[in-house]
């Protein structure tokens, strides 16, 4: 299965203000049949026998709804109701055979023919009592390695018919478009499936107490837990931060440094706390804002 793009992409962007789908992808084809009456598994779908081809110019999924507006004549009341609506995916495929071209358009035909030139595969095209309505399942793969993978899964027929332009500088791309049909009792059009981020779990070191003399901090200190506030009527107070052994621990009072356990002193009003734990994974800073009355 060496030709599957998007097949092994595992995301690891946790962020979803951050997940950009990008990129192009393969199709693979299977046909709608007493094997495949309903859609089929993507380890079913995704083996290089099942590609169409490889793809050119990218794909293009494309939704579209009519909709019946009821208002009244002064325009105070309205109501939008969908009233039908369609799903098409197209694409380019670069490389491809006889039995592609059969897939693509319902009247088409292969057969194999042979003479003094030897033997050949020919398509014919044509005549609409040939039809044979075979809808296919059309499942697009894409993805990176960042954003994971992306799916995109429907059955239809062709509407696009067919255009090839022989070149001496291009290459010949067929562009299939497929319109898709209701794939369950819902009147599903389409699945479009996209890698389930899990958010990294985050290995910087915590702290497993902080404590400001015998004050309370609000609100109760947890390692997680990044900011509190606390009251005071001292003029000074220990400060003692405690971690895991591994760690280091630096304590900043109002910017000066402080030696973890000693004592600060409190200017009036508001003075800040920074203490940070770190270790080759990472860091973790906390802030306390200690008001002296």
């Amino acid at each position: 299965m060496s030709g599957m793009a998007g097949k092994n992409y595992a995301g690891t962007n946790s962020n979803r203000l951050k997940t950009i789908p990008l990129g192009s992808g393969n199709v693979y084809i299977l046909p709608v049949n007493s094997t495949y009456p309903t859609m089929p598994t993507d380890a079913e779908f995704e083996q290089d026998v099942n590609m169409i081809g490889r793809t050119k110019n990218g794909a293009t999924l494309t939704y579209a709804g009519e909709y019946y507006t009821a208002s009244s004549d002064d325009g105070v009341a309205k109501k939008v109701k969908l009233t039908s609506e369609t799903v098409s995916f197209s694409w380019g495929v670069m490389t491809w055979i006889a039995n592609t071209v059969k897939q693509i358009l319902q009247t088409a035909r292969t057969e194999t023919v042979t003479d003094s030139m030897g033997s050949r595969s020919r398509v014919k095209i044509g005549g609409v009592g040939n039809q044979d309505n075979q809808e296919y399942w059309i499942h697009f793969v894409g993805g990176d390695p960042v954003d994971g993978k992306i799916t995109v899964t429907g059955r239809g027929l062709n509407t696009a018919g067919l255009e090839a332009a022989f070149a001496v500088d291009a290459e010949t791309v067929l562009t299939p478009s497929f319109e898709f049909t209701p794939m369950d009792s819902d009147g599903t059009l389409v699945c479009i499936d996209m890698a389930t981020m899990t958010a990294v779990a985050d290995s910087s070191p915590k702290l497993t107490a902080l404590t400001i003399g015998a004050l309370t901090l609000s609100p109760t200190f947890d390692g997680d837990t990044l900011e509190y506030t606390v009251t005071t009527t001292s003029t000074t107070n220990a400060v003692t931060a405690t971690a895991a052994s591994g760690t280091q621990i630096v304590v900043l009072v109002n910017g000066e440094s402080l030696t973890n356990g000693g004592t600060a002193t409190w200017e009036d009003d508001d003075n800040e706390v920074l203490v940070t734990v770190s270790d080759s994974k990472g860091s973790t800073t906390y802030k306390v804002t200690v008001t002296k009355s």
